[in-house]
């Protein structure tokens, strides 16, 4: 060894004691420079920051960029440094099966300096002299590693240069690695430094999916928003809330509802008591502060029919004769297993490096069985295979809806392991009669929607399919699937939507719904077709298909040949299986008619009504309910003056109520029954004539007025009766009176 080389390494040595004490320029980072020289010492003055992606993970970045070794001419092998560098994920993993495998990782957001801000670090070519750097963690085929935690502390540390080295905060001195693929900047450049070459660097970075308009907002103060509110879709009569998460200083907010201000909504979040058909809507808010506003992605609001119980299993008992089953496998072989009535209790899972028992399901009264499911792990053939379940005997149309808790266990830690990737799905209009799975099916029928639990799909987490009748089924496109509706902009587990809804740690991979149980909902309304899990709109599409009525599926299917490892950790458990149909309001289709009758006669006014039942009738007298009139018809029995008025009925049932015409009693008053005619025929028998209200009399006889006996009964129907009494000869005097009955 030289006398210079050994002297160069004594002062290395000596001098990284100080440098590991020394402090960054930017409080939150931390000082970790190379132990050689990776930059100028003079340059044009910083009038850019430029925003790069490591194509690699944050912390063998740093290890990269600080190399020193020489290669055997005496360069330095990585002639490359940079400012700062930014973590992305916490031991992260993104959709293309990248994994970091680096439990000690720092935590997302974290920032590492390297080079002096006095300095130049190498990084962008002949725009070092100019230009400050920070690479972010991540590769720019995947947006899973461009997390808020990123952006945010970035944005911060850019604001902090800017502010500093008077750059304007705009997005022509705020730049990616790639600007010099935007022709406009490459004008721009050419006018206002035209010593500087605008095309010297040939890098693509960040790429497509850094959401600069987000980076931009943060780093102005704007404020931005981390997690949009989510659609819903709820019953009438249940509450519904909106809720938006935002990042910025004094900030404030304004619901609106189909564009329209709601008067007195200005917190984060927006709830809705006792929803009802007329709060379907779009609702969105407006966030702002002194340095700008942003407005939030709409969110729907669907307003579902009442719904009716119309079958449910909660697998306590094995009820395996009620369901149909189905089963398919790439290679012709059964491999799936079913277990019912299944006590999950008694199973251990990981997640996080955490060993748990599964707790009881969400629609569980503390009870803890249900239907356990395997496929591709029962024998050594690594193939495809699925099954699907469908309740015996059941077919639906119009509006109805699936329910049921799923738990999706898969093996290993986040983002799973070898084979882990498979699928809980449910579907609508099926003629279950056949399994329907993925798209290597034979034939196919009806639809249905799949998530896997891990993310481990390298592509589409999130599927729909459409049956194909003797063909294989369709995954349709992600445009075609109605997952935009949720605001996601892929079917990927890296979307920011799919973060939000399943963020970790409470799930162990963010973004899929694995080892915890989720609340998932399939339903069919109006043709409209919404899936949802957790009472979140994850999908919704107008159904389109000749498939509108049918029976529903659960089911659970691996589209890979990989098999588990270890395979007991990859099943599915369904729980509280119910099928809720819509509930139709009332209509009369008669109405109560008026009646005019005489006091003391019953009257009876009668509805006849349609829609689901059960129906319920209260009677109204003058608008006052009817104490325990309370079916179809109603009879007021012997009729006074007083009851004379207005009757009506209320017909109700869960999906609503309706209130009749008004029918009005008329009561006249009783006249008094009167003989129109007594006459002594020759024989000395007597004709009698009597008229009166129609009803039923009692006529008597007497010969003194004071003892009266009975003679005969009769009823007045609309005209006077004759009556002849033969006992009238030798029975003189003698008298009639009639009496009502």
């Amino acid at each position: 060894m030289s006398q210079l080389v050994r002297f160069l390494t004594l002062l290395t040595i000596a001098l990284l004691p100080c440098a590991a004490l020394a402090q960054p320029d930017y409080a939150p980072a931390h000082w970790m420079p190379p132990s050689c020289i990776k930059w100028y010492t003079s340059g044009n003055g910083h009038k850019f920051v430029v925003i790069h992606d490591m194509e690699g993970y944050y912390e063998s970045s740093i290890s990269y960029l600080n190399r020193c070794d020489l290669s055997t001419n005496g360069t330095l092998n990585v002639q490359a440094s940079v400012y700062y560098l930014v973590n992305g994920q916490h031991n992260g993993v993104d959709e293309d099966g990248r994994a970091e495998n680096n439990p000690g990782d720092a935590v997302a957001g974290d920032i590492t300096q390297s080079v002096r801000e006095s300095n130049y670090a190498w990084h962008v070519r002949c725009w070092n002299t100019w230009m400050f750097g920070t690479e972010h963690e991540g590769f720019v085929s995947s947006p899973a590693w461009y997390t808020e935690a990123m952006y945010q502390a970035s944005a911060g540390l850019q604001r902090h240069l800017c502010d500093k080295f008077a750059i304007p905060r705009d997005r022509n001195h705020i730049i990616g690695h790639n600007e010099w693929q935007n022709a406009a900047w490459r004008v721009w450049m050419t006018n206002n430094y035209p010593s500087i070459d605008p095309t010297c660097n040939d890098h693509t970075d960040p790429g497509q999916y850094w959401n600069w308009s987000h980076f931009m907002d943060l780093i102005n103060g704007i404020p931005g928003i981390t997690i949009q509110p989510f659609s819903r879709l709820v019953e009438p009569g249940s509450n519904a809330t909106f809720s938006v998460t935002a990042v910025g200083t004094a900030l404030t907010y304004q619901w609106r509802k189909n564009g329209l201000t709601i008067g007195g909504a200005n917190s984060s979040a927006y709830s809705l008591p006792n929803v009802q058909s007329s709060n379907a809507a779009a609702y969105s808010v407006v966030i702002s502060n002194a340095n700008g506003m942003v407005t939030s992605r709409v969110a729907t609001l669907t307003v579902s029919p009442p719904w009716q119980l119309a079958f449910s299993d909660n697998f306590e008992t094995n009820s395996a004769v009620r369901w149909n089953l189905f089963w398919g496998a790439g290679n012709g072989i059964s491999d799936f297993t079913t277990n019912w009535a299944f006590d999950y209790s008694t199973t251990k899972f990981v997640a996080n490096g955490v060993t748990n028992f599964i707790p009881a399901a969400p629609n569980s009264s503390a009870t803890t069985h249900g239907l356990k499911l395997t496929v591709n792990k029962n024998d050594a053939n690594a193939a495809t295979a699925g099954v699907s379940l469908y309740p015996k005997n059941l077919s639906f149309s119009n509006n109805y809806a699936l329910r049921f808790d799923m738990w999706i266990n898969y093996n290993g830690g986040p983002g799973g392991g070898n084979g882990s990737t498979e699928y809980g799905s449910c579907g609508l209009n099926h003629s279950g009669t056949q399994v329907n799975w993925t798209t290597t099916a034979i034939s196919s029928d009806g639809l249905w929607f799949a998530v896997d639990g891990e993310g481990g799909s390298g592509g589409s987490d999130y599927r729909a399919f459409l049956g194909n009748g003797a063909a294989s089924p369709t995954q349709l496109t992600f445009a075609a699937s109605g997952l935009p509706a949720s605001g996601a902009s892929s079917d990927t587990v890296t979307d920011p939507f799919y973060a939000a809804l399943f963020p970790s740690p409470t799930y162990e991979s963010a973004g899929v719904p694995g080892k915890h149980w989720v609340q998932v909902e399939l339903s069919q309304i109006n043709n409209l077709i919404t899936w949802q899990i957790n009472g979140v709109v994850v999908a919704q599409r107008t159904n389109l298909s000749g498939y509108t009525s049918g029976d529903v599926m659960i089911g659970y299917f691996d589209p890979y040949t990989s098999i588990a490892n270890p395979a007991a950790d990859n099943f599915a458990i369904f729980d509280n299986v119910r099928v809720m149909v819509g509930v139709v309001a009332p209509i009369i289709t008669n109405q109560p008619v008026s009646l005019t009758i005489t006091q003391g006669n019953n009257a009876t006014f009668t509805v006849s009504a349609s829609g689901t039942s059960p129906l319920n009738y209260q009677w109204r007298f003058n608008s006052i309910d009817i104490p325990g009139a309370n079916d179809s018809s109603y009879t007021r029995l012997a009729a006074q003056t007083n009851d004379a008025g207005t009757y009506s009925v209320v017909v109700s049932n869960l999906a609503g109520a309706v209130l009749s015409s008004n029918a009005t009693l008329a009561v006249l008053p009783f006249q008094p029954p009167k003989f129109d005619l007594i006459t002594l025929l020759p024989n000395a028998q007597a004709k009698i004539v009597l008229n009166g209200e129609p009803g039923n009399y009692s006529v008597f006889t007497s010969s003194n007025l004071v003892d009266w006996l009975p003679w005969t009964n009769i009823t007045i129907s609309n005209t006077p009766i004759e009556l002849l009494d033969l006992s009238a000869p030798g029975q003189s005097p003698r008298f009639y009176r009639a009496l009502h009955l």
